[in-house]
């Protein structure tokens, strides 16, 4: 079984002066965009009582451009940048209504700041020039005198001629890539192992119905001395803001700035230590390549309502995980299952099917009174979801 997914693939990008510069006024246009395109919105309703169209909105923005060319402050980005921020505004709004996110909030431009920018994938190049890699990026032409062609890593030349799809320029807070989606095919292996379920958590990350237990990230040595890295640089900022406090200064000093870049490349080397984490767990949970995964469906969002775990739901990245699990059944051509919300994997005796009513977090050990099965809870939610695969 053969079939094409979309893989979503990177090149890190190293501009020069002026093609940074229109980098960040690229992506900092995008917020801009994106701000006014909210406050248009407010002052619609407060009009009319009825919200602003995709229409209306790209005529302000007309009209906004046309002002700022008055002013001789013209943007000088291509129109597909510059309209950007309206789609984000409208995706944005579209999750609210339904549900699925807060209210669209005004956001911020600060310095370091992670962001990125639309790009025109029919107008973008990849191509090998005198041994280098290089990438044209539309509209950074007539801002540079290498005609928007930008020197990217080697290891990108497996993209050369191939379609790129969605792509942006992304700044992680500290490089620039060039981030886009490619057309791979997929293909079933010859080798599939049997069903099997994973049950999420917070002392132990995965418990997987053949036995396997994965801990944490927080558990790992490297997390746990960033961790503490981490927290000495946010208390350490802390003492300075309140030392200019009494000083009445008006700036940061350079103090400040110093240790507030230390801190952001701590806080940077966390997120791609987890990200790195959760990919190498999901790895090792389907390395027998099973023939369907079941996971049970949390209420994230009801989770974190409880005070005592959600500082801990947040930090263990579920979703993450969730995703990055139901990616790898995808490009193997496996399947995946997702747990009705109401299951009680929990609850229920994986030897008679005995449901537990009076169970409690804080009950590891699942005693049946049924069947008189003692069993550790997360492997005994595993095995539950696991019969789940074998009654469909």
């Amino acid at each position: 079984m053969t079939k094409t997914i979309h893989v979503t693939e990177s090149i890190r990008l190293f501009p020069n002066k002026k093609q940074l510069h229109y980098f960040r006024r690229a992506s900092s246009t995008t917020v801009h965009v994106y701000n006014k395109a909210l406050a248009w919105s407010d002052e619609f309703y407060n009009e009319f009582q009825t919200a602003i169209s995709q229409k209306e909105l790209l005529g302000s923005l007309k009209e906004y451009a046309l002002e700022l060319e008055n002013q001789d402050k013209p943007h000088g980005l291509e129109y597909h940048t510059w309209r950007e921020g309206i789609f984000r505004f409208l995706e944005a709004r579209k999750r609210w209504l339904k549900g699925l996110s807060g209210k669209p909030r005004y956001q911020s431009n600060k310095w370091k700041r992670s962001r990125s920018f639309y790009v025109r994938e029919d107008r973008l190049r990849v191509e090998l020039y005198r041994g280098n890699l290089e990438v044209k990026i539309p509209g950074l032409a007539k801002h540079d005198n290498k005609k928007g062609w930008v020197r990217a890593s080697e290891d990108g030349v497996r993209f050369v001629g191939l379609k790129i799809k969605r792509a942006r320029v992304v700044f992680d807070g500290k490089y620039w890539y060039l981030k886009f989606a490619v057309e791979v095919g997929a293909s079933r292996p010859e080798n599939v192992g049997n069903s099997i379920g994973i049950d999420l958590g917070i002392t132990n990350l995965m418990v997987t119905s053949n036995g396997d237990v994965i801990e944490p990230a927080w558990n790992n040595k490297k997390y746990k001395k960033l961790l503490t890295r981490k927290k000495g640089l946010q208390r350490k900022l802390a003492r300075q803001r309140i030392e200019e406090k009494k000083n009445k200064l008006e700036e940061h000093s350079k103090n400040y700035w110093k240790t507030r870049n230390k801190l952001w490349r701590v806080e940077r080397h966390l997120e791609e230590f987890k990200k790195a984490y959760v990919i190498q767990v999901a790895k090792e949970a389907l390395a027998t390549k099973p023939e369907t995964l079941v996971l049970e469906n949390l209420n994230i969002q009801g989770m974190i309502k409880n005070k005592r775990l959600s500082s801990k739901i947040h930090e263990v990245g579920w979703y993450r995980l969730r995703l990055q699990l139901e990616w790898e059944q995808e490009k193997d051509c496996l399947g995946t299952i997702i747990a009705p919300s109401n299951y009680p994997a929990s609850k229920l005796c994986s030897q008679c099917g005995y449901k537990k009513g009076d169970l409690t977090l804080s009950d590891r050990i699942y005693q049946c009174v049924n069947c008189n099965l003692e069993i550790d809870r997360d492997y005994n939610a595993s095995l539950n979801l696991l019969a789940l695969a074998n009654t469909r």
